[in-house]
């Protein structure tokens, strides 16, 4: 009978410790954020027109396939043809947009203006034999709309018969019509800011009350769980002491 008595206390103290965790128990707030890059198109065409040099003074037209994996990099490909010389070059590239770069936040004519920095590298094959070469240059666009915009360039080729061309033309950029295209996107825009969290509930003294009142029935619930921890005290000592 003694044993059954202190199972049951023994049992009322774990029910009460339990109830006194639960009174202060919480549930935390779920922080919901809406941070999505919005979708883009990636390829673009570019067709230009210049004077070069090449040994001696030239001309050259050329085209370029280009993909622009986000507003920050992209690469292509591009091929060229010199008239004087009759030369046709192919040439691989990467590019880095130094607008986004560097000016995160734009507006105005600079939302518009992009300015890149290319370096690659391919041969140019002409009658007096081929040459294999590197290059780099700079290259600005000027959005005249969301599909067409106006590129000035300079580009300096190194190795064999070095060359320097310059070059305006003009790029068009795929599937503008339903999405943004990665080079018109400004990093505000790629990258949006975390939404705020919106607080649904005020915290008033409806709560404040509540907080009272739990600790009220928290400080009863101690009491007496120590009344009920120095009765097992005491039964264990009587216990011990009839053995």
């Amino acid at each position: 009978m003694m044993f059954d008595a202190m199972k049951k206390r023994v049992f009322g103290l774990f029910l009460l410790l339990g109830t006194f965790q639960a009174s202060f128990a919480q549930v935390l707030p779920t922080e919901s954020n809406s941070c999505t890059a919005p979708s883009v198109s990636h390829w673009s065409l570019g067709l230009k027109v210049g004077p070069a040099y090449v040994s001696g003074l030239d001309a050259f037209a050329g085209a370029s396939l280009d993909y622009s994996i986000n507003p920050f990099v992209g690469f292509g490909l591009e091929g060229d043809y010199f008239f004087q010389s009759d030369g046709l070059q192919g040439l691989g590239y990467g590019s880095l947009n130094l607008s986004n770069l560097l000016a995160t936040y734009r507006s105005g004519f600079w939302k518009r203006a992009n300015i890149f920095m290319v370096v690659g590298g391919g041969a140019r094959f002409e009658t007096i034999g081929n040459t294999v070469f590197t290059m780099a240059g700079m290259n600005a666009e000027y959005n005249l709309s969301k599909a067409i915009a106006l590129e000035l360039g300079a580009e300096s080729f190194l190795g064999g018969r070095n060359a320097v061309v310059t070059s305006i033309g003009l790029r068009y950029k795929f599937c503008t019509s339903h999405k943004l295209h990665a080079r018109n996107v400004d990093m505000c825009t790629f990258i949006p800011k975390p939404a705020p969290i919106v607080i649904t509930e005020t915290k008033g003294q409806e709560n404040y009350d509540q907080i009272n009142a739990r600790i009220k029935v928290a400080e009863q619930q101690q009491t007496t769980l120590i009344q009920n921890a120095q009765k097992l005290a005491d039964d264990l000592n009587a216990l011990q002491n009839r053995k």
